[in-house]
């Protein structure tokens, strides 16, 4: 994917993009995950 976008769109896009993808996914993951580790 990256490949694809720095030849159409250039390096930095790519790079931009990406980016914005592992933030976007980091952010899905915080609001599904819960913690399994019990209170005390």
């Amino acid at each position: 994917m990256a490949g694809l976008l720095a030849g159409a769109l250039g390096i930095p896009v790519a790079i931009a993009v990406i980016a914005g993808l592992t933030f976007l996914s980091g952010v899905v993951v915080a609001g599904v995950m819960y913690e399994t580790l019990p209170n005390r």
